[in-house]
């Protein structure tokens, strides 16, 4: 499962699996562990590396599960720990 390693005083919320360490921005941008912007969409790269997104298509909301009961909300162009 993936877990929350911080999140910045920025909004930068680090998350991290088997795949590696990823920097979520916005819905819309994601970085790598280097701080390289990755080429598709937040969620697409998340997909694509084995993270497990559950959609609620009534709300309109995305949501990335963390260990220790922790998830990421995607809604829009925003991104937020809860």
């Amino acid at each position: 499962m993936a877990k929350l390693i911080n999140q910045t005083e920025n909004g930068v919320i680090f998350i991290e699996n088997e795949s590696g360490v990823f920097g979520i921005v916005s819905s819309s941008i994601i970085t790598d562990e280097d701080g390289l912007l990755c080429e598709q969409d937040t969620l697409t790269t998340l997909e694509r590396n084995g993270f497990e997104l559950d959609q609620n298509w009534d709300s309109n909301e995305t949501t990335l599960k963390l260990g220790g009961g922790k998830r990421v909300v995607f809604s829009g162009a925003f991104a937020e720990l809860a």
